[in-house]
């Protein structure tokens, strides 16, 4: 550190950084872009580096993406102040890489897999059609919508898994596939909060600019609905550390919910949004939710496994001593 930054009023005081952030980012205090471009050329700094990647990179702090990612963006233009500079840093929506290819042999495996047990657990169901059991539990507050998704405390039960993707390049970026739900960890903090109501406001303004923050508050606040939600999040190390208690998180997604209005259909989201609520009303889903929800359920279905494998077993010992007496 320089005696010049030895003495700056802000860089020896870390805490006013977030503050400062806040209010350049707020929608109400934003100059037009070309103003500040003229005023960083004439104050003669003689820093190699563009106003836009200084720009992008004292934010970074906020909802940090990787150093390449920012270098890329750096080269962005059209920005009408600070807020849509960093708003448009987030675009374009990332495409999911595909899966990898498997052999024919790997392939034909998986096939002759999936069959064998579709097949056992179509027996289960069948057989334990005649079982009582609570239309309550079964159901679990489900109806099927094509505006949102269920909750955490829902999607779990219906074999759902969430993971933290922690190579994405945003936090925008989730993915869902193979009933894995991959959503990259974030802070939540007074900052990360102005940041959303902020960037929320300004896609609200303009028509025409992408409504990424939009459907991503939407995304959570279908996911969180209580605190048990926040809770489960946090365990699956999506909601990080550092962030406000678990009731706070989930007022906050709770609120800013509310007031979101978008296109399902139109969202960078909408193929999560369609597989997640695709898998949930699936067969398989429907299955895990009713028998294995519960520890009784489960040792039903154990129960049931046992009694086919035991009865198939009889079936071919007859069999077999049928056609030893016969030889």
């Amino acid at each position: 550190m320089s005696a010049d930054e030895d003495d700056h009023p802000i860089l020896t005081r870390l805490w006013l950084i977030p503050i400062l952030t806040r209010d350049l980012l707020k929608l109400q205090n934003q100059l037009p872009f070309f103003v500040l471009e003229k005023l960083f050329e004439i104050s003669n700094f003689r820093i190699e580096h563009s106003l836009t990647l200084l720009a992008l990179e004292f934010f970074n702090h906020t909802l940090p993406k990787p150093s390449e990612v920012l270098k890329r963006t750096s080269e962005l233009r059209g920005a009408k102040h600070l807020l849509d500079l960093f708003h448009l840093s987030f675009l374009p929506p990332f495409p999911h890489e595909p899966p990898p290819k498997k052999s024919i042999f790997q392939r034909t495996s998986d096939v002759l897999s999936e069959a064998t047990f579709k097949t056992l657990i179509w027996l289960c169901m069948l057989f334990l059609s005649s079982t009582p059991h609570d239309d309550h539990d079964a159901d679990q507050n489900y109806r099927p919508s094509s505006e949102s998704i269920q909750c955490t405390t829902q999607l779990r039960p219906s074999g759902i898994k969430f993971r933290p993707r922690k190579a994405a390049e945003s936090f925008l970026d989730i993915n869902f596939r193979n009933g894995v739900l991959q959503i990259p960890p974030i802070t939540i903090n007074d900052l990360t909060i102005a940041v959303f109501i902020n960037c929320m406001a300004f896609e609200r303004c303009h028509q025409y600019t992408s409504q990424l923050f939009t459907t991503y508050i939407a995304f959570m606040s279908c996911l969180i609905n209580s605190t048990r939600d926040v809770t489960l999040l946090c365990a699956d190390g999506i909601i990080t550390g550092f962030s406000q208690n678990d009731q706070n998180v989930a007022e906050l997604f709770t609120k800013l919910g509310e007031k979101v209005v978008f296109n399902i259909r139109k969202c960078y989201l909408s193929t999560q949004f369609r597989d997640v609520e695709a898998y949930y009303s699936s067969h398989w889903a429907t299955f895990m939710r009713t028998y294995f929800s519960k520890p009784w359920s489960f040792i039903s279905v154990f129960s049931a496994f046992i009694l086919l494998v035991l009865t198939g077993a009889q079936t071919a010992m007859a069999i077999l001593s049928y056609i030893n007496r016969r030889s």
